[in-house]
Parts: C-alpha cells; sequence; structure tokens
C-alpha cells in the first residue's frame, strides 16, 4: 500500500477543493447519489462539512488523487444532532447519547475512490485493491489525530462484505435505511474492532494503524 499510495490530510484551502471535486465527482457524476444540479461549481459539500476532518488517497505513479474519507466530529452544544445516521436511523444507540462517547465518536463518511480517476492512473488491478486499506488508513489518522475512539457510519451492504473480507469488522445496529440508497447504520469501538483485527489479518492491521502509530497493539502495556 505504501508503494502505490499516500494518505495525505487536506488541510489547506487548494487540498480541500480537490476534496469536494473529487466528491463531485463520486457522489454526483459515478454514482447519483447527489444532484449535480445542486452543486453547479462542480464542488460537492453538504451541512456536515463545517465541523470534519478530510483526507485523500494519493496514487503516487500517477500524482492522481484516486479516492476520499472524513470524519464527522461530534457538535459540543448540538450531540444529538452531530451526524447523518441520527437524522436517518431510529436504531436505540443512535438516540441515546449516554450509551456512547459522544466527545470521542466520529461519523466515518464520504469513504468512495473514484472508478475514472482509477482507470487513468492505468495501474494493476491487484495494486488498486490496496486503495481501500489506504482508506482504511487515512481513517485511523484522523481519528487519532482528533481523539476519536468510536465510529458511526452508513454504509452500503457490499461495502461491509468488502472490508470485511479484509477482517474489519463493523458492529451492525439497525435495519438498512433509505440514505442516498441502502445503507446500514453501523457502529463499532475503535479498541474492540482493531483487537479483532490484530488476531485476524495482523498484516492490515499494521497498514491500517500504520505499525501501532494511529493505535496501540493489543498487547502493548505502553
Amino acid at each position: 500500500m505504501h508503494e502505490a499510495f499516500e494518505v495525505v490530510p487536506a488541510r489547506d484551502a487548494r487540498l480541500m477543493t480537490e476534496v469536494h471535486r473529487l466528491r463531485y465527482q463520486i457522489c454526483c457524476i459515478e454514482n447519483g447519489f447527489e444532484n449535480p444540479s445542486e452543486h453547479p461549481d462542480g464542488l460537492e459539500r453538504d451541512r456536515f462539512d463545517c465541523h470534519f476532518a478530510h483526507c485523500l488517497l494519493l496514487h503516487r505513479s500517477s500524482g492522481i488523487f484516486i479516492g476520499t474519507v472524513r470524519i464527522i466530529l461530534p457538535l459540543a452544544n448540538a450531540p444529538e444532532a452531530s451526524f447523518s445516521v441520527q437524522a436517518a436511523c431510529d436504531a436505540p444507540i443512535v438516540r441515546d447519547t449516554r450509551r456512547y462517547p459522544i466527545a470521542s465518536t466520529g461519523e466515518i463518511s464520504r469513504i468512495c475512490i473514484s472508478r475514472e480517476r482509477r482507470r487513468r492512473c492505468e495501474a494493476d488491478p491487484a495494486v488498486m485493491q490496496h486503495a481501500f486499506v489506504g482508506l482504511a488508513q487515512a481513517s485511523m489518522r484522523l481519528s487519532a489525530e482528533n481523539g476519536i475512539t468510536h465510529w458511526f457510519g452508513l454504509m452500503e451492504p457490499i461495502f461491509i462484505k468488502r472490508v470485511a473480507r479484509l477482517g474489519i469488522i463493523f458492529d451492525e445496529v439497525g435495519e438498512a435505511v433509505d440514505y442516498h440508497g441502502k445503507r446500514k447504520p453501523i457502529f463499532s469501538s475503535l479498541e474492540s474492532m482493531l483487537s479483532r483485527l490484530y488476531l485476524r489479518q495482523p498484516e492490515v492491521w499494521k497498514v491500517m494503524t500504520d505499525g501501532g502509530r494511529y493505535w496501540r497493539r493489543p498487547d502493548s502495556t505502553s
């Protein structure tokens, strides 16, 4: 993964423009999750972009950004209205902020790879499979940098199955809902998820946590 890709935090205006342009390509053009006419400037944004952290995934040899992921951060003054999953899902855990540590919970969102940009890279398909692990590492980096220990999410069932094959198991907490297509609500403690991953797929754990940089090993006492 490290040979083929680089995780790039979007921390300036140029990179943020690239984030929104890439999201427009994926969400509006390739998948039709969002209405292109609502984003006439070719930059996809939503109301959660005022409290989030974002990463891009760079294909090193081509210099093309092919993927993106964000963590929506909790609102201190409105914890019950922090995440899209809270508006879309009626699962008990989603509605009760006493059941999870709201101050250190984030929603993993807009985790996607552009088909069109992937083709432009002309990379070996076997190499491109590592892109999802790259986005997983990006998610962990954003979580570590923002003190996030738990994740919410609304994910396509096929995506949940895809990452499960890598050993990344999310806890499904409710029935599928219609939110830009059929999505399942997930909630996971990073401690539990990464401990399972370490036992099942230690090499994936190593990449996802950058060798323990973003999360300590389960058997570590430090």
